[in-house]
C-alpha cells in the first residue's frame, strides 16, 4: 500500500466498464466509461500518497456501443502505448493502438 484507497469516478456519473494501469514511480491510467449509447476513453494519473481522486482527461470517443467492452490494455511501465477494442463503421471488430504523451 502507498496511500489511502482513492475512488476514481467516471465523467457524468457514467458507468465504467474497465480500467488499465502502468505503474513506476506513479501509476497511469485509462478508463474506460458508457456515457450515454456510447464509449469514452479517459486518462488519469496517480502519485503515491495522493488522497483526492484525480482529474480525467479525455482521450477518446469509440464507434462501438455502450455495451461493448473495450478492454484497454497499457504497454510498458510508463504506458505510453494503449490497445484497445473497437468496432469498425462496418461493424467488425478490431484491435487499435493509440499513444499517449503523459505530462
Amino acid at each position: 500500500m502507498q496511500g489511502p484507497p482513492v475512488t476514481i469516478d467516471a465523467p457524468d456519473g457514467a458507468s465504467v466498464s474497465s480500467i488499465a494501469l502502468a505503474c513506476d514511480k506513479a501509476c497511469r491510467g485509462v478508463l474506460a466509461s458508457a456515457p450515454g449509447d456510447s464509449v469514452a476513453l479517459s486518462a488519469f494519473t496517480l502519485a503515491p500518497g495522493e488522497a483526492a481522486a484525480p482529474p480525467l482527461k479525455p482521450l477518446a470517443w469509440l464507434t462501438g456501443s455502450a455495451s461493448r467492452d473495450v478492454s484497454p490494455a497499457l504497454a510498458g511501465r510508463s504506458g505510453a502505448s494503449l490497445f484497445f477494442a473497437d468496432d469498425a463503421v462496418s461493424g467488425s471488430g478490431r484491435v487499435r493502438w493509440m499513444t499517449i504523451a503523459w505530462p
